[in-house]
């Protein structure tokens, strides 16, 4: 039974070899994989929970929507929406402090 083998020249052995890590590498499921794709969904769960239970309440306590619409329309483009409350024509501060007693 053994003269019966079949013996594949070098050129078909190769050929199979490329074949079979092909199937292996490509079309079997890795546990590597399988945890990669765990983390990422991981990964955007928690990111959306932080977004959602952290972020969110902290941003909208601290400046309300309708606060930074009303900055976004007297926004001029120059610059970023807080040069309206930064630069402002109308007022100006007057240091009334002086060091004039420690001179």
């Amino acid at each position: 039974m053994e003269a019966n083998k079949l013996r594949l020249n070098q050129q078909k052995r190769q050929l199979l070899k490329k074949e079979w890590a092909s199937t292996v590498w490509n079309k079997t499921p890795m546990e590597v994989e399988d945890n990669l794709k765990l983390a990422i969904e991981n990964y955007r769960t928690v990111k959306q929970q932080t977004w959602d239970n952290v972020i969110t309440p902290i941003m909208d306590s601290k400046f309300p929507l309708e606060d930074m619409k009303v900055l976004s329309k007297y926004d001029n483009g120059r610059s970023h929406y807080r040069s309206f409350t930064e630069i402002d024509q109308c007022f100006y501060f007057k240091p009334t402090h002086t060091d004039s007693s420690e001179a």
